[in-house]
């Protein structure tokens, strides 16, 4: 994966279908949900980049919670919007389960593509409703480059990078593998799905294994069970 954009970015890019632009996910707080994923995305990025922690809570409540390390910003609107909110001394308590569910922060993630030029949103208005809604990318060339890096790395069986370990865990903890997968191919659906599982297991592997309690690990621990709790 390109590291040109963040993690969130290249969820919600990649969710757009090539072809017709038009976004494959699920939008909103339920199980299989991109904006639930990409909240996540930005909590891990905060975490591999130094910027935030976490931490075992004392007592009552869900396990962990979030710490800010630093005041440093990233450059990256959408991290640093919720790098500055974790570090709010309001929010000290405040579980990681809490922010899991879907906020603002992964909504600006859209936007600040826009922002930069990188993508472009297009639809037509019916009222105070969008209609034929598609996100089209404005940098043809690194759409392309992203979208040949996910099909060789998941679809051609090429080495992952760490990066690819961690979004290949984020597709399936997240339930999202199936708007990644081939379409209308169940044969190929199924290859992909096998091919996100065995990358995203050697993520979790390599983050459980030399430090116990790994941040990332804890989120995306976090992830699964919150998709899972709301697919019963």
């Amino acid at each position: 994966m390109s590291t040109a954009l963040t993690l969130a970015e290249q969820l919600v890019l990649l969710a757009h279908r090539g072809d017709t632009h038009k976004l494959q996910a699920r939008t909103g707080s339920g199980t299989g949900s991109l904006d639930r994923a990409m909240q996540t995305a930005l909590i891990v990025e905060l975490i591999e980049l130094g910027r935030v922690g976490v931490e075992q809570r004392r007592s009552g409540g869900d396990s962990f919670i979030l710490r800010s390390l630093t005041a440093e910003p990233t450059g990256n609107l959408s991290l640093d919007a919720l790098h500055r909110a974790i570090g709010d001394a309001k929010n000290t308590n405040k579980s990681l389960s809490g922010w899991l569910s879907p906020t603002i922060f992964a909504g600006t993630v859209v936007p600040d593509l826009c922002t930069r030029a990188i993508a472009v949103e297009r639809y037509k208005t019916f009222g105070p409703f969008r209609r034929d809604y598609r996100l089209e990318p404005v940098d043809v060339a690194l759409d392309a480059e992203i979208r040949a890096t996910f099909d060789a790395v998941f679809y051609r069986d090429e080495t992952a990078t760490d990066r690819d370990l961690l979004f290949a865990a984020l597709l399936a903890d997240g339930f999202l593998w199936e708007y990644y997968a081939p379409l209308r191919n169940h044969d190929a659906q199924m290859a992909f799905l096998a091919r996100v599982n065995t990358l995203a297991d050697q993520r979790r592997t390599v983050s459980l294994t030399p430090v116990s309690g790994d941040g990332v690990a804890q989120v995306l621990t976090a992830l699964r069970l919150t998709n899972s709790s709301s697919a019963t």
